[in-house]
């Protein structure tokens, strides 16, 4: 099938519930490609009543302009660690959303955790460098786990992490109205996101990734996600939201068992920001580069043609600030992303230079 310029390959829907995937290929580029399954832009040959059509027209109008205005704000968010999106479009009454293709190197937690301490560490290091560059974008992933979370080996034969897959993804000012539009693996789902499910009170918040990142990072330094009582509780949320006792395998440093943790409290007020995970974890195990919790101001690059935002790829960013401070920052920053002065080492360059 041709669609907006691309040869596409077979769908399937294997391990995505809410749409099919593939690949396609446009001027000798292989892309990946996902068609959603719904909504279905309403044909006048399908028998529709003249309101059905208005009424199915005005759903699809509202989920093309939600995603490209999503699409365009994860677009800001360029660590090279973040699969952004090339092209999103509807194909007769289908819609679809092009990213690139990563060559991807197959590591459970249970690999990860058998590797040497300087690997685990860098491969953490990264994850949450990039989680927070979406949270300063004001983007709640939703659906942290490993299998949105590939691997690649650098130029210095080291892993990293690339994040994938923003389908349960969400603007924080623009969080989900209702229990159908949240999704989650309940392994690493937050206590406040199945309130939210069973369709009780409460704010989802970049925090619901804050206690996926906690359970992660416990199982990619140890093969396990932390300890609770299983004779009563299948899942973390579940321990947490019960006031039960969840503990970390004492393998772990004292301080960064501590961290993590906190990265699970029941309360999200009480948990840190992801930025403030990633200094803490910068301060014990890597070097001073700090980033801030801020949503980072940009300037608006979105265009908007008939009436309808479309994407651009390419952010402008500001300047990054002179020094990191130990602390996490009061003040809105310019910018997250290291420079030469802020990252005299290197250290990101190097680990997102594949």
């Amino acid at each position: 099938m041709i669609a907006n310029g691309y040869n596409i390959g077979t769908l399937t829907n294997d391990n995505s519930g809410n749409a099919k995937w593939g690949f396609a290929v446009k001027n000798g580029v292989e892309y990946f490609v996902k068609q959603f399954l719904s909504p279905v832009y309403p044909s006048r040959s399908a028998g529709l009543s003249p309101v059905q059509i208005e009424q199915k027209t005005k759903i699809c109008k509202d989920f093309e302009y939600k995603k490209r205005s999503f699409y365009n704000k994860l677009n800001h968010c360029i660590t090279g660690n973040i699969v952004t999106v090339c092209d999103f479009f509807r194909h007769e009454n289908r819609y679809y959303m092009i990213t690139e293709k990563v060559g991807a190197v197959k590591l459970d937690p249970a690999h990860i955790a058998q590797m040497n301490f300087e690997q685990k560490m860098l491969i953490i290091k990264v994850l949450l460098y990039n989680v927070t560059a979406l949270h300063n974008e004001g983007i709640v992933h939703g659906d942290l786990k490993p299998t949105n979370i590939l691997f690649q080996r650098t130029a210095a034969n080291m892993y990293t992490a690339k994040l994938i897959d923003f389908d349960s993804s969400f603007l924080e000012e623009d969080p989900p109205k209702d229990e159908s539009e949240l999704q989650g693996d309940t392994v690493y789902l937050a206590p406040e996101s199945f309130l939210f499910m069973a369709e009780e009170e409460a704010k989802l918040t970049c925090k619901i990734d804050v206690f996926a990142l906690g359970i992660l990072i416990h199982q990619y330094l140890t093969g396990e996600v932390p300890y609770f009582d299983r004779s009563k509780y299948n899942y973390a949320f579940e321990a947490a939201l019960d006031g039960a006792r969840i503990t970390a395998n004492l393998v772990i440093p004292e301080k960064l068992r501590e961290l993590i943790l906190s990265m699970l409290n029941k309360d999200p007020d009480e948990r840190p920001s992801c930025a403030k995970v990633f200094n803490e974890i910068m301060a014990m195990y890597g070097p001073k580069l700090n980033v801030q919790s801020q949503i980072v101001p940009h300037v608006q690059t979105e265009s908007v043609v008939n009436g309808e935002p479309t994407l651009q790829s390419e952010p402008t960013l500001q300047p990054g600030p002179s020094d990191y401070p130990t602390s996490e920052p009061t003040t809105a920053p310019s910018s997250i992303y290291p420079t030469p002065s802020t990252d005299p080492n290197g250290f990101f360059r190097q680990v997102t230079k594949l």
